[in-house]
């Protein structure tokens, strides 16, 4: 079957839905994939529905949507799969959870000739009951007008992105709420360029696909920047940010297909994989941080990317090793803290910083003038609002002040 999308919650942890209602899943990054749910003839009031959106709040509770408004939800990994009731008559496109019970999907409540609603839902009991949250009509309801896609970062900030399914040069309308969708104002759209999806890089940093080019707003959705990435008919299928500007994207034209990463919000990129017609159809994209990347797409196809070069450059070192160096943390891995050492050959202005994979900076360890000597500084694992930070990889920086500095790559585990 096709696949329509993939999740990944860390490197070894990751799902992909798509035709017919198939789920697959991995516990070892890939080496193996499973069979979770596949459409059975028990299942014939909803044969041929295809799942196009998933999302995993960790590695055991998750939820798919798709066509025939679709929900499906697991409680145990993958393992086993309901359906919940939606209440809608055509479509769900797009979902968002906060955590395993607080979540919303959008869609469209659409019969021709008599309704045609763009709408959230909304739950609060892990989607045991859904309500209907939020709806846009249309009249006449010739064709129907879709939320294609919702996005909250917690219960009060969100995002819906309404699309009118006329042809594929309409306007995209951006709706915000910001008291947990009591009021919603429509404060932007994307001039006549639909998106498909829309994902958050940062809280007012928002990337979205559509016809030729790839959308960011760097001001929360009011305003668009269009960055055009082909040159003949196609669509940017699914954007993956890891940060205001720099992320991955898969597009399909046609004559070809690629998979790209950038730097500078898509204008300019390096392309990572180009197949030329005739191609499948790369649906969508799923990073681990800048190292490790997964796409899905026609025919069951799973790809995985791994060797991004990070921003957060490890080794460099900018000035003689005579003036200062950066030794290795030790323990590392690590579970609780790791000793961090370094040395000055004279006096100087000596900041640590750690930063995570996504080149956000975590906590300041140091930032004071030191005497020529060797010195240590310790992390415990915490950021600088004292919270323990999830496992994985992180970078230790040693910079002076005329902007030198030496990277590290250090591994923590819980």
């Amino acid at each position: 079957e096709d696949l329509r999308d993939v999740y990944f919650t860390d490197a070894n942890h990751g799902w992909a839905v798509g035709g017919n209602e198939t789920i697959i899943a991995t516990v070892d990054g890939g080496e193996n994939w499973i069979i979770k749910r596949t459409l059975t003839i028990v299942d014939s009031l909803s044969r041929g529905a295809t799942l196009s959106r998933l999302q995993f709040v960790n590695n055991e509770v998750g939820y798919a949507v798709g066509e025939g408004s679709i929900i499906l939800a697991t409680k145990d990994g993958g393992s086993t799969w309901t359906k919940q009731e939606s209440g809608i008559s055509y479509i769900i496109k797009g979902l968002s959870f906060i955590n395993p019970d607080t979540g919303w999907v959008s869609g469209s409540d659409y019969i021709y000739g008599e309704k045609s609603i763009a709408i959230l839902l909304y739950t609060s009991d892990g989607g045991n009951t859904w309500q209907r949250f939020y709806e846009v009509p249309v009249n006449p309801p010739l064709l129907p007008n879709f939320f294609n896609d919702v996005i909250f970062t917690d219960r009060l900030n969100g995002w819906a992105f309404e699309t009118y399914y006329m042809d594929n040069y309409n306007d995209t309308f951006v709706h915000r709420t910001s008291d947990g969708g009591i009021t919603w104002v429509k404060i932007g759209q994307t001039n006549h360029w639909p998106t498909d999806r829309l994902k958050m890089a940062s809280i007012d940093s928002i990337w979205a696909s559509g016809l030729y080019s790839i959308g960011i707003s760097f001001n929360g959705g009011k305003d668009w920047n269009l960055y055009k990435v082909m040159s003949e008919f196609g669509s940017v299928k699914d954007i993956e940010p890891l940060s205001g500007k720099s992320g991955w994207f898969a597009l399909h034209t046609v004559s070809l297909m690629r998979v790209c990463y950038t730097e500078d919000g898509a204008e300019t990129y390096s392309v990572v994989l180009e197949k030329q017609k005739p191609c499948i159809i790369i649906w969508a994209l799923s990073a681990v941080g800048k190292e490790l990347l997964w796409a899905v797409g026609d025919s069951g196809l799973v790809m995985k990317h791994e060797g991004i070069i990070s921003s957060i450059e490890e080794n460099v070192d900018l000035r003689s090793p005579e003036d200062f160096t950066l030794s290795q943390n030790y323990p590392n891995p690590f579970n609780s803290t790791t000793a961090i050492p370094f040395s000055v050959a004279k006096e100087s202005k000596i900041k640590i910083v750690v930063y995570d994979i996504k080149g956000e900076e975590i906590v300041i360890l140091e930032d004071s003038y030191y005497m020529p000597g060797s010195y240590k500084v310790y992390w415990d694992g915490k950021d600088k609002w004292n919270r323990t930070v999830s496992s994985g990889i992180y970078f230790y920086k040693l910079l002076l002040d005329n902007n030198d500095y030496i990277c590290k790559k250090m591994i923590y585990i819980k």
